[in-house]
């Protein structure tokens, strides 16, 4: 279990703790924000992949590609890596780390508290904020959203989150470890009106 954690710490940083204030600093699955997509996928798989109704009656300005279940991956199921619609490069704004639970939202939120007793430790300049509320995206307000989030200094967020979905929404709970640019985390707020 240990070794578990360890290996979830050293994905998402290779830096030391005195280094923890830029987000750019961190990685999943070795994948980097700023970084092309073509260096980790084929622009076909990008393409096959993506969400075409991700982001409902927003601008248009990001989208993402929902990317599960690649060998390279060491410890998430899946991976959802944000993009601008135009951009050849396919650079990344955001990545967020999945592990999927079933309908088992203890264990998710098992695995939330021990990592974020890890990453407060590591995230000690930023501002940790934690939120429990109904998910925008089931309209029978039963779904909730457990997130500890991590705002930078220089901009940007990183975010440990388990999704509880009601049983009419007919997903999986699940663990996401994320990190956002600035300039994607203003867009979302934008984008969900908070």
């Amino acid at each position: 279990m240990k070794k578990f954690f360890i290996t979830i710490i050293l994905s998402l940083c290779l830096t030391t703790p005195s280094q923890a204030d830029d987000i750019r600093d961190f990685q999943i699955e070795g994948i980097s924000l700023g970084d092309s997509m073509l260096d980790y996928f084929s622009e076909e798989e990008i393409k096959k992949n993506i969400r075409h109704d991700g982001y409902k009656g927003s601008d248009g300005a990001f989208i993402d590609a929902n990317l599960n279940y690649f060998p390279f991956y060491k410890i998430y199921d899946g991976l959802q890596i944000v993009f601008k619609p135009n951009d050849n490069d396919y650079i990344i704004y955001s990545i967020a780390g999945g592990i999927f639970y079933g309908q088992d939202i203890k264990a998710c939120l098992k695995k939330q508290k021990e990592l974020d007793a890890e990453l407060s430790d590591l995230f000690k300049n930023s501002k940790r904020v934690v939120q429990k509320e109904a998910h925008k995206q089931d309209p029978s307000g039963k779904s909730t959203w457990h997130a500890i989030t991590y705002y930078f200094k220089s901009g940007g967020k990183a975010e440990i989150a388990c999704y509880d979905w009601s049983e009419e929404m007919k997903n999986q709970d699940y663990l996401s470890v994320a990190i956002d640019t600035k300039k994607f985390d203003k867009w979302l707020h934008a984008y969900y009106g908070y």
